[in-house]
């Protein structure tokens, strides 16, 4: 029995999970330009806007002993855990 070797890709756009198979990089390439552009024109004859907007708040779940150490290193730097954890995260997300 022969088999197809197959590439899968999943981005995930406005918690809707897209998954795209091509037999080979170029054509997974195609596969999501294809859907995001199928998923812009959607959008726009339906006057939805494509983009998720941010409210700027979220709730974090952590470790007691972590939230403890996050609020001394913030006191130790004279800031609140607030200015701490987003300076933090904004290190973080252009460290990637």
């Amino acid at each position: 029995m022969d088999t197809c070797p197959v590439f899968r890709s999943e981005r995930d756009a406005e918690l809707t999970k897209k998954l795209f198979y091509a037999k080979d990089v170029d054509g997974l390439r195609r596969e999501g330009e294809i859907s995001l552009r199928v998923f812009l024109e959607a959008c726009a004859e339906d006057g939805v806007d494509p983009h998720k907007h941010f409210s700027g708040k979220f709730s974090l779940r952590v470790d007691p002993r972590l939230h403890e150490a996050a609020v001394i290193a913030a006191a130790a730097q004279g800031q609140s855990l607030n200015q701490w954890a987003a300076e933090a995260i904004r290190q973080a997300a252009r460290a990637t």
